[in-house]
């Protein structure tokens, strides 16, 4: 048997390999797996959700018209700004130190979480950034 032999899957595993040549061993997502991608996007994902909601209720409420606009009508979009900001930045920070602590646990995926919970601090300021213009601006302009 040669080297290149030993490293293909066995007839139980296709399906399961990233291809002939790919890793040899079969690709098992489990629970611990998706925990840490979870923890390394859950940053990113939080920061665009405030953005998102924070933009669109803004939009809504300062360029929308139309009798179902108006419920966005000032000072939703600031008092939506401050309340969402809080929530991602205290989401995010909650991420970060579950990342850092699940780090410290972790084998061969320990990179990963780390670099999660950077991703996550990172958000929380991208978050609190997003959410600064409401503190000193007023509801749409002018």
């Amino acid at each position: 048997m040669s080297a290149d032999d030993r490293n293909l899957p066995t007839p139980g595993d296709a399906g399961r390999t990233t291809g002939t040549r790919g890793t040899p061993a079969p690709v098992r997502l489990t629970p611990g797996s998706l925990r840490t991608f979870g923890l390394f996007l859950a940053g990113p994902l939080i920061w665009t959700g405030h953005f998102v909601l924070v933009y669109l209720v803004a939009e809504a409420g300062c360029t929308g018209e139309g009798p179902g606009l108006r419920v966005f009508d000032p000072p939703v979009p600031t008092l939506t700004t401050y309340v969402t900001t809080v929530v991602a930045a205290i989401a995010c920070l909650i991420t970060a130190g579950a990342a850092w602590r699940a780090a410290r646990g972790a084998g061969h995926q320990r990179m990963l979480l780390i670099t999660g919970a950077i991703l996550s601090l990172l958000g929380a300021v991208t978050v609190v950034m997003v959410g600064m213009p409401a503190w000193f601006l007023s509801d749409c302009g002018p």
